[in-house]
């Protein structure tokens, strides 16, 4: 029979990984496969593909993304930057199930051009390192 601490040193051991393609799809010069993203930066890529991603976008499942862009259209003052944070939020909790928000602050850039900068403080659940990742975001020109 095992002891409570052996058995607290066979969950300890267990290291979460994760991999994704790199959006890029650039290849990889030794294997000339496509180029993976590891743990980190794996899950910083998918947090950036919810945020950027619009309602409708994905196939099979259009209720996928955040409404950010809809927003750059609008007068960027401090109720829309409200707005702004609480729908990352949102969708960052409704489909990024592996990290933890610690903020999100949402900062205007240039009123005039639509543009946004987002910075979201987080960790990854189980994990003790903070991680901050800072996005800008534009409106589309014409």
């Amino acid at each position: 029979m095992r002891t409570s601490q052996e058995i607290d040193g066979l969950f300890t051991k267990v290291k979460r990984s994760f991999v994704d393609l790199d959006i890029s799809l650039a290849k990889n010069p030794i294997t000339d496969d496509a180029i993976t993203l590891k743990n980190e930066k794996a899950v910083t890529q998918a947090i950036k593909n919810i945020i950027l991603t619009k309602f409708g976008e994905k196939l099979m499942d259009p209720s996928i993304g955040c409404d950010v862009h809809s927003m750059l259209f609008e007068p960027l003052d401090v109720f829309s930057a409200m707005e702004i944070q609480s729908k990352i939020e949102a969708a960052i909790a409704n489909y990024e199930p592996r990290i933890q928000i610690i903020s999100v602050e949402v900062k205007t850039i240039d009123n005039e051009l639509g543009e946004i900068l987002i910075d979201l403080v987080f960790r990854i659940v189980g994990e003790p390192n903070i991680i901050e990742q800072t996005f800008l975001i534009e409106r589309p020109s014409s």
